[in-house]
């Protein structure tokens, strides 16, 4: 991914988010990126913003609208829900995943849309409180303890760049053992 690409979506998509009053955070290498390098991540293929499902879902059909009418290609993911949980959104030949996170027990999740029955888990008190970090200008919001946040999701070295792509260390097989407790395959939290 182009930097200035990402850089241009991200802050696009960030003011849609804005103007239409979706709450949301930074996330995944995105923020690994603007928090340890003050840039987006050399070789990173995608960008990451999060928004709670609670907040994620009523303003869906918003979102959609939104994003097409300002040229975006959409592309909305649900399985194994019964639905949308995900937008894949594309323009500048970048990719910007908005992902939403699920709330259950004392986790937050999220899917991943190539890896079936794979979530990135996350301690829930990480979406309690958030704070800003600055970035070219633009304020984007964080989760307030955010070393702790990018300890648990990338482990002890997530201060030191890798030699190649940094990708989610910590990917759990949490979706098979939230199905197994619920004894379920499709839901509606």
């Amino acid at each position: 991914m182009d930097r200035e690409n990402g850089e241009k979506i991200l802050f696009e998509t960030a003011d849609i988010l804005e103007e239409i009053g979706v709450p949301y955070h930074l996330t995944h290498g995105t923020l690994l990126g603007l928090y340890r390098d003050h840039a987006i991540i050399e070789g990173d293929s995608d960008m990451d913003i999060g928004i709670l499902m609670e907040d994620f879902r009523p303003k869906l059909d918003d979102m959609i609208d939104e994003f097409s009418s300002n040229g975006f290609r959409v592309r909305p993911f649900s399985t194994p829900c019964s639905y949308i949980r995900t937008l894949w959104l594309y323009k500048y030949d970048t990719i910007m995943d908005i992902m939403g996170f699920f709330l259950y027990k004392d986790k937050r999740f999220c899917l991943s849309q190539e890896k079936e029955n794979v979530a990135w888990l996350h301690s829930a008190e990480f979406f309690n409180n958030y704070t800003l970090i600055k970035f070219k200008g633009k304020e984007f919001p964080v989760p307030a303890k955010t070393e702790e946040f990018l300890k648990e999701a990338y482990g002890d070295t997530w201060q030191i760049p890798q030699d190649k792509k940094y990708v989610v260390t910590k990917v759990f097989d949490y979706w098979n053992k939230v199905k197994k407790e619920m004894g379920k395959t499709q839901f509606d939290f």
